[in-house]
């Protein structure tokens, strides 16, 4: 078969699989059949926190130390943890947090250390290495913003449905940006790459429109319920 005719087994797994960014998506298909005995975790706050330091050592630290040296990995074959596994912490910290909470001056340590992981994100080489998901760094900085925005209080009543509203409409709006982007990439197209402007720009449209989109799906009997 000529490279140029239609392969239709390929554009079926094209459609099926997506775009890269929907690996998260898959993701969550086994760490909700692991829920069951990660809720039997839950159940004891001291168990909750050997799994923590557990997955800690056994996936950020060993993620680190093979994102530094990979050709560990040929000799203790640690790099096929897998991103199940990897993000198994993130998956149990935020039902942790709402069962137990999290003292004031733990939230303070992990701010400074967020803050500093951020610094070191935007300054340090190699890039590669401190953008990996499963490194402290990533780690530190994606728990304090979300230690942050846990606790902002808004009075407003409208903010508030607001983002209710957006929270009921977080899957469909992950679903849908990157088309969006793509279609505002056909009618904008800067020559300017990637300037504050344009991501502004690119960010407010994607969210925008897909939240627009959600709600018109929404709308439609047999898709409610997926986004």
């Amino acid at each position: 078969m000529a490279k140029s005719e239609f392969d239709l087994i390929k554009t079926i797994l094209l459609i099926v699989k997506g775009p890269t960014v929907f690996w998260f998506l898959y993701m969550l298909i086994p760490l909700y059949f692991i829920s069951p005995v990660l809720c039997e975790i839950l159940r004891k706050q001291s168990a909750c926190i050997y799994f923590f330091v557990a997955w800690f050592i056994g996936t950020i630290v060993v993620n680190s130390i093979l994102s530094i040296w990979p050709s560990l990995n040929d000799v203790v074959q640690l790099n096929n943890i897998g991103l199940f596994s990897s993000y198994m912490g993130y998956y149990l910290f935020g039902a942790y947090y709402g069962k137990y909470g999290m003292n004031s001056r733990t939230k303070y340590i992990i701010y400074c250390l967020g803050i500093l992981s951020i610094l070191m994100m935007l300054f340090c080489e190699p890039v590669g290495f401190f953008h990996n998901f499963v490194t402290p760094f990533n780690m530190f900085w994606s728990i304090s913003v979300f230690l942050f925005f846990d606790g902002i209080k808004l009075s407003s009543h409208r903010i508030n449905k607001l983002l209710q509203s957006f929270s009921k409409k977080t899957l469909g709006i992950y679903a849908i940006h990157v088309y969006c982007i793509r279609l505002i990439t056909k009618i904008w197209a800067p020559s300017v790459s990637y300037c504050i402007l344009q991501v502004f720009f690119y960010f407010v449209f994607a969210v925008v429109a897909s939240y627009v989109a959600t709600m018109i799906l929404k709308k439609i009997k047999f898709l409610k319920r997926i986004v």
